[in-house]
């Protein structure tokens, strides 16, 4: 049993990481909102699923120290420097304690594929990356290392805390060190735990992405922090602790990425009687109303102006605004590889704004197709402001595609409005209705004719028309892209039944905006996409996001990424871009 009468301090930090080589650039970094995660460049990935890493860059290489060791000084020097130290003069009251998941990776693949030169096996053991430690600063008291998986670092501050408290040294530098290698690359991929794309802090990322670097001792977050007055919190940020600003009660201002709405539905903050009282208290802004898709939208409008270059974009807004309490609805763009566009559904009401600022940005003057799942509000409440824009742009709308139901009245407004300015008006979408637009098939099949006659015992309620919505299958090459507007789970089951490998598909949007009502086993086993893309997480059915990263499927949460951009080739690539 430790004594606890020794207080342990952080006299010093140090810090290497793919976003930066030191402390204040990794600060800077973090402020920043940088990542340091990028495509692989040290590993051989080509025929891997996962291609990202946080690597660190300019590294200089000793030749003599595996990548691991040459990481840990680095930091350690600084978090010296820092702490005003330099050389213990072999003190054994002096201790070092190093984490490492691998240690020297870098050195053990060079041995095995290069003939196991002895050179190699003094830098492979885990040990190696501490002795290095205390040879530079001569600690000679406890010198050794922890080997626990990814909780190492963290364990050996915890160790270097025991030993301070129980008397038994005076001074530890402590942390963790892992570089980037086959070796532990390998071992994931292999457990499919590596996401396809680069993850963030609380995103909905189906796996995670290796990087390497160090952490020489970190204090506790915002706790004791009295000069602590403003907080910038991003908006994948989902959960405050109820004590993590536990004596900070100086807080005066949050700032907060994302909207008011995002802000109520996603984020919980803990309430206690002593502490994050102060978050309460503050001033919360939000992120502007707008959001702009300058980058993405800008090189999609060079693709239309092009003609195409070969491949399919299918490209998804987050059309989230903070005045509208509900779901902010379905918009999809697609430009196909000729260059032709097609627009399914536009949104609800308040966000018509966002998909006129998708089209602008695109650069966008006319639709050649605009089709309509079903005549819900969250799907059409847009289209009559995004015609308007088209309109006055020359442009307007080229061909009108409908299943054929009237059922509300702002859709038949809808319906007259495009009319009105000369739009085709093809209203017979059912299954087994085939289209050609340029090289891509696009296959009908839901609803079938029958479920579009309404007589007086039409079960016409919210799941009626849902399950009415107009299901498209998007065939290009050897790739293909399902959507179903909002099918609920009897109506997936019933398809599943009569359709069966048709509609297996390489890339899908999620039914209903991919909430619980929604997305069954049976459905997203048949689909089998390798990439999905759904509109919210309001309403997340937890079963089905295990089962998705159960499967590495990755799901692109456009409320969360902003813009979601999926690219497909004939060849059957599939690349996916998001905004954040």
């Amino acid at each position: 049993m430790t004594s606890n009468k020794n207080r342990c301090v952080i006299t010093g930090l140090g810090v290497v990481s793919a976003i930066g080589g030191n402390v204040s650039e990794c600060w800077d970094s973090i402020l920043a909102a940088r990542s340091g995660i990028d495509h692989t460049h040290s590993v051989d990935t080509e025929r891997c699923y996962a291609d990202y890493a946080a690597e660190v860059k300019n590294l200089e290489d000793v030749p003599e120290l595996d990548r691991s060791s040459v990481l840990c000084l680095k930091a350690a020097r600084e978090a010296l420097a820092d702490a005003k130290l330099a050389d213990f003069g072999g003190s054994q009251r002096a201790s070092v304690i190093m984490g490492s998941c691998v240690g020297g990776g870098r050195s053990i693949e060079h041995y095995y594929k290069n003939g196991k030169p002895h050179e190699d096996a003094l830098k492979m053991p885990i040990s190696a990356i501490a002795n290095h430690v205390a040879e530079t600063c001569h600690a000679g008291g406890v010198v050794t290392n922890v080997a626990n998986a990814c909780a190492a670092g963290t364990i050996s501050i915890a160790y270097a805390s025991d030993l301070i408290r129980a008397g038994r040294a005076d001074v530890v530098v402590a942390g963790g060190a892992d570089a980037f290698s086959s070796v532990p690359y390998s071992g994931f991929l292999s457990l499919h735990a590596l996401d396809k794309s680069s993850c963030s802090p609380f995103n909905h990322s189906h796996g995670i992405t290796l990087g390497e670097g160090v952490r020489v001792i970190g204090p506790k977050a915002f706790e004791k922090c009295p000069r602590l007055t403003w907080l910038e919190f991003p908006s994948s940020l989902r959960s405050v602790d109820f004590k993590a600003f536990i004596k900070s009660e100086g807080v005066r201002e949050i700032k907060y990425a994302g909207t008011a709405v995002e802000w109520e539905r996603r984020v919980r903050v803990g309430r206690s009687s002593h502490g994050n009282a102060s978050i309460f208290g503050a001033h919360l802004s939000f992120r502007d109303n707008t959001r702009r898709y300058d980058e993405m939208t800008a090189r999609i409008g060079d693709v239309i102006r092009a003609g195409g270059d070969g491949a399919m974009y299918i490209v998804t807004p987050d059309l989230t605004v903070e005045e509208y309490d509900g779901k902010s609805g379905d918009c999809t763009l697609i430009v196909y590889p000729d260059g032709k566009t097609m627009m399914i559904d536009a949104g609800a009401p308040p966000c018509w704004f966002h998909v006129v600022e998708l089209l602008a940005g695109a650069g966008i003057k006319r639709l050649d197709y605009f089709a309509l799942s079903h005549p819900h509000g969250d799907h059409y409440g847009g289209a009559s402001k995004a015609a308007e824009y088209l309109f006055s742009q020359g442009g307007g709308i080229g061909t009108y595609l409908y299943s054929g139901l009237d059922f509300k009245t702002g859709e038949k407004k809808l319906a007259r409005l495009l009319a009105a300015h000369g739009t085709e008006m093809r209203r017979d979408l059912c299954e087994g209705d085939e289209l050609e637009i340029g090289n891509v098939a696009v296959k009908i099949f839901n609803p079938r004719p029958e479920d579009l006659i309404i007589d007086e015992n039409s079960d016409m309620s919210d799941g009626g028309v849902n399950n009415i919505s107009v299901g498209m299958k998007f065939i290009y090459g050897n790739v293909s892209y399902l959507t179903a507007g909002d099918l609920y789970a009897v109506r997936e089951r019933e398809l599943v039944e009569r359709l069966g490998g048709f509609l297996r598909s390489d890339a899908a949007k999620t039914n209903h905006h991919g909430v619980f009502t929604s997305n069954t086993p049976e459905w997203t086993e048949a689909v089998g996409a390798r990439v999905l893309v759904s509109d919210s997480d309001d309403a997340p059915w937890t079963v089905f996001e295990e089962r998705l990263r159960a499967a590495g499927t990755p799901n692109y949460i456009v409320s969360d990424c902003g813009l979601c951009v999926l690219r497909l080739t004939a060849d059957g690539g599939i690349t996916a871009e998001t905004e954040y």
